[in-house]
C-alpha cells in the first residue's frame, strides 16, 4: 500500500455530504477510484480516470463510514471518509 505523501495525495472535504475531490502530484495519475461501505461491499467505482485531479457526486450514498481506494500504476491507497 503507498503512501499519500508518496503521490501528492490529498482529498476533500471530509466528512462529505455531495462530491469529493482528489488530487495527486503531476507525474501520478489516479487509475481507478472506489468506495467501499464497512462491510466491503463495492458502493461506487470511477474506472480509467488518468487524471491527477478528480471530483464525483456521494451524496446518494447513505450517511456513514466509506473507505475510499485509489488505484495508481505505483500501488494503492486506502483512506476513511465519512458522508453525511
Amino acid at each position: 500500500e503507498l503512501d499519500p505523501s508518496e503521490v501528492g495525495f490529498s482529498f476533500g472535504p471530509n466528512p462529505a455530504t455531495d462530491r469529493i475531490e482528489i488530487r495527486t502530484d503531476a507525474g501520478f495519475p489516479i487509475d481507478q477510484v472506489s468506495m467501499y461501505d464497512l462491510n466491503g461491499r463495492l458502493v461506487l467505482k470511477h474506472i480509467e480516470v488518468n487524471e491527477n485531479q478528480f471530483g464525483f457526486q456521494v451524496g446518494h450514498l447513505t450517511p456513514g463510514m466509506y473507505v475510499l481506494k485509489a488505484e495508481f500504476e505505483e500501488g494503492i491507497l486506502n483512506e476513511k471518509i465519512l458522508v453525511h
